[in-house]
């Protein structure tokens, strides 16, 4: 059956009711969107009509044939202006240019805020090696003033030993005020190197005997700290997150008590906190100096050849 040719030939156009154009007895809702077909049957219609009176169609192949020949029913196609939100047409293509347009934005501004960032980057570089030259030139100075340290009696007008304390301290702030700058701008730099100190320094204490730990955490802490500010953060949680660890392992491994692992580990905490700290404090000095003190002393085998040189040793100070 031609669906098509029957819906058209039901009615010539005729008006327009203000609700939509009318065609015979089909009423078109203006605007193309979703369309229903509606089976209408006259008064009087055969039992087979009238059971498919008030029916709706999606589509016109869904629509039955006539039930038998001069069938007087008829259907009311209707296209609706403003279905259901489910049956708007999609405006995906209108969401898809707003998403490239915002993307656009965002790559723009992020290429823009890329750029200042390297220019940043370049000034920041830029005054962090006139820091480095300033650092030079002050170490020619106090090379030049060194042998002239303690040398004067403090009333002496040639005394410089404050001025040479204050110069020294000065230097160290902006050697460790340089480093922390350094720190930041090459992070990936600095925590292989923290890396580096923390696992060198743990394997250098698998070969030694005695309590030696807490000297070798205490200069890997103080290298560390002497990386910058960077270095000294990463240090800190990665010593926080070990001591932790430790703290729970150790009552099961070491078959100590909870309260012997805790001190143990506070103890730990403290030798970290001290390199740490001496670090900063001396950004150009040997942190295996620096942490001498926390090196267990030795016990020495007693002798009177051993006191005798104690003795002398002293009476010559």
């Amino acid at each position: 059956m031609d669906y098509i040719n029957w819906i058209a030939t039901v009615g010539a156009l005729s008006r327009n009711d203000g609700k939509g154009i009318v065609m015979g007895d089909m009423v078109l809702k203006g605007g193309i969107s979703t369309v229903r077909y509606i089976w209408n049957s006259n008064g009087g219609a055969c039992d087979e009509c009238q059971a498919l009176d008030g029916q709706e169609f999606d589509f016109p192949e869904d629509i039955p044939d006539h039930p038998h020949p001069n069938c007087q029913c008829y259907i009311e196609m209707i296209v609706d202006e403003q279905g259901d939100d489910d049956d708007e047409p999609c405006d995906c293509w209108d969401k898809m240019d707003e998403l490239f347009n915002e993307l656009g934005e965002i790559i723009s501004n992020f290429e823009n805020l890329a750029s200042e960032i390297e220019t940043e980057i370049e000034d920041t570089e830029s005054i962090t090696s006139e820091a480095e030259n300033a650092v030079a030139k002050m170490d020619e100075t106090l090379s030049e003033l060194e042998p002239e340290v303690g040398q004067h009696l403090p009333d002496c007008e040639f005394n410089i030993d404050e001025y040479y304390a204050e110069m020294y301290a000065q230097r160290d702030e902006l050697v460790m005020l340089i480093r922390d700058i350094i720190s930041k701008i090459y992070p990936l730099q600095t925590l292989l190197a923290t890396i580096y100190n923390l696992v060198s320094n743990y394997i250098e204490l698998l070969g030694t005997r005695g309590d030696m730990d807490k000297y070798y955490h205490s200069v890997a802490n103080c290298q560390n700290a002497q990386l910058g500010i960077l270095g000294e953060q990463i240090s800190e949680a990665a010593c926080n997150l070990k001591e932790g660890y430790d703290s729970y392992t150790y009552v099961h491994t070491h078959k100590v008590s909870v309260e012997e692992a805790l001190r143990d580990s506070i103890a730990d905490q403290e030798a970290n906190r001290l390199g740490r700290e001496r670090g900063r404090q001396n950004p150009t000095c040997d942190c295996r100096i620096l942490m001498q003190d926390l090196k267990p002393i030795e016990p020495t085998e007693f002798s009177i050849e051993n006191l005798i040189d104690f003795i002398l040793k002293r009476i010559k100070l």
